[in-house]
């Protein structure tokens, strides 16, 4: 409450209290006033929540949206089943134990310690992000939502991947209001996955990652570009994180918000 108070008594006055290295700018509000500004019924509301964990985004999309139907996707069995008791509890929330992607197909998975960077692409053990990443500093902001498990980086498996195509012309659906999307690199291939939905999709939240955190992932450009193509305009940064040093200053990774003008219009 008083930190709260704190914040709202800064912005009254133009200013707004920020965590270093971790610039938080509420992309709930954004999403909030976007929805409002287009006079779309908040009871309405269908969203696809793409790299699920377990359920932090459901947690977070039922504060602002608690009648919003909700379809959430997390390919790896032990957290989903964290996710899936949520479901239970929810009847406007469906979760698929499977990954979207580019392709139907049975694809390579890839574990790691913090289950929140598990990735279909491998972590860069030897670049400069892993290393910079858990420094002292950069431990103590570590994400502390996402189950842990004592395995070794880059524990392979095999999972099930699907279409956001395919998911939307299964269950019938022909608009998405949210679709959000935390892959770990692999934002990409999930928005290839959309080309028939894409049009029919009115906001995307997204990361996107400029470090070597992995050997492959999702370049700002090219997401940019298939989003431009499609109609959409970056409408928001609503997370900018840093890497925790003092040495200099420099970017990790996004969240961005990106809007469909057409059906804004």
């Amino acid at each position: 409450m008083f930190k709260t108070l704190i914040k709202n008594v800064c912005l009254k006055f133009g200013y707004h209290i920020l965590r270093r290295f971790y610039y938080d700018f509420n992309a709930d509000d954004s999403i909030k006033k976007i929805i409002s500004y287009a006079n779309i019924n908040p009871k309405e509301c269908i969203v696809f929540d793409v790299g699920a964990n377990a359920g932090q985004s459901v947690n977070r999309f039922r504060n602002f949206l608690p009648e919003a139907k909700i379809l959430s996707f997390e390919p790896y069995t032990p957290v989903f089943e964290i996710l899936k008791e949520k479901e239970k509890k929810d009847k406007n929330l469906n979760c698929f134990n499977i990954g979207l992607g580019s392709k139907k197909r049975v694809f390579p998975f890839y574990r790691n310690p913090d289950s929140g960077s598990n990735s279909f692409y491998k972590i860069n053990i030897y670049g400069d992000c892993f290393v910079l990443s858990n420094s002292t500093v950069a431990k103590k902001n570590h994400n502390k939502k996402t189950p842990k498990e004592v395995l070794e980086f880059n524990t392979k498996i095999n999972v099930s991947v699907d279409t956001l195509d395919n998911i939307c012309k299964k269950k019938s659906i022909k608009k998405i209001d949210i679709l959000k999307i935390d892959t770990q690199g692999f934002e990409e291939e999930v928005l290839k996955g959309a080309t028939n939905m894409l049009k029919n999709v009115f906001i995307i939240e997204l990361e996107i990652i400029f470090s070597d955190i992995y050997k492959k992932s999702s370049k700002f450009g090219a997401i940019d570009s298939l989003l431009s193509y499609n109609g959409f305009n970056l409408w928001e940064i609503s997370y900018i994180g840093k890497f925790a040093t003092n040495k200099f200053s420099r970017i990790n990774f996004i969240d961005v918000q990106y809007v469909n003008l057409n059906m804004l219009k």
